[in-house]
């Protein structure tokens, strides 16, 4: 079995942890505000990649969709910097 100084190690281990899941995140979020282009949109989704300014929305791949004979296709809204309007759909 463990002795105290195992258990302590493990606390401290998992605080450390605990604290790393908080920082992380919102270190994040201070580096992309810090860094951040101009005409670039905030995401609410803290990333590794620095904001940048977004293309508009291509309605001409809607089309392309509507005409694909696919049995499915699957559209998602992702963390890769692509965005969907609903609008459009």
């Amino acid at each position: 079995m463990g002795g105290p100084d195992r258990q302590r190690s493990q606390r401290v281990s998992l605080l450390l942890v605990v604290v790393g899941l908080l920082v992380v995140p919102l270190g994040l979020r201070a580096v992309n505000v810090a860094v951040r282009h101009q005409n670039a949109v905030a995401s609410y989704i803290p990333s590794v990649e620095t904001p940048r300014p977004r293309s508009p929305f291509d309605a001409e791949a809607v089309a392309t969709l509507r005409e694909a004979s696919n049995d499915f296709i699957l559209i998602g809204d992702s963390m890769a910097g692509t965005r969907i309007d609903p609008t459009c759909l």
